[in-house]
C-alpha cells in the first residue's frame, strides 16, 4: 500500500512538473511571435506610408519648453 502512495505521489509531481514546463514554453513561443509580428507591422506601415515610425516628442534627457496651463479658477 505505501509503494502505491509513493508512486501516485511521484506521479503527481510529474504531471504537474510537466504542465508548468508546457505552460513556460508556450509563453516563451507567444511572446516570439508577438515580437515577429512587431516587426512585420513595423515594415508594412513602411512599406505603405513610405517613411519609417518616428515617435513624436522630445528626444531622451532633453529639456521641456517653458509653457503655461490654465487653473481650475483659470489663472496662469
Amino acid at each position: 500500500m505505501n509503494n502505491f502512495l509513493v508512486l501516485g505521489l511521484a506521479l503527481t509531481w510529474v504531471v504537474v512538473l510537466g504542465g508548468c514546463w508546457l505552460g513556460w514554453q508556450l509563453l516563451r513561443q507567444n511572446g516570439r511571435m508577438l515580437l515577429r509580428i512587431e516587426v512585420l507591422e513595423k515594415r508594412l506601415d513602411e512599406f505603405e506610408f513610405g517613411e519609417a515610425d518616428e515617435s513624436a516628442g522630445l528626444p531622451i534627457d532633453s529639456v521641456a519648453p517653458e509653457f503655461e496651463l490654465p487653473d481650475l479658477v483659470g489663472e496662469r
